[in-house]
């Protein structure tokens, strides 16, 4: 028995929020990450299956929302690299 891949399109929310984690997880950060969903909100309205209203998906929004945070979080403990010595 062949194993069936299911189509990305049409989206749901499921699918968008671990697409937005997935791309979290390879460092690409929040500003970038909403690129890539209007992106993929193009590909779905290009391709005549509607607009799949983002914003009315509240998983999807506390997804971001919790992964801006951290991202935001992380860029704040960040410091610049201690010279030791100067020439």
């Amino acid at each position: 028995m062949a194993m069936e891949i299911p189509r990305p399109f049409p989206l749901t929310e499921q699918v968008l929020s671990l697409f937005v984690a997935w791309l979290f997880s390879k460092g690409l950060v929040a500003g970038t990450v909403k690129n890539y969903l209007a992106a993929v909100r193009h590909a779905q309205i290009s391709q005549g299956l509607g607009d799949p209203r983002m914003g009315s998906m509240p998983q999807l929004e506390y997804v971001l929302k919790g992964l801006k945070r951290k991202s935001e979080a992380q860029a704040r403990t960040r410091r610049l690299p201690w010279r030791y010595c100067r020439d």
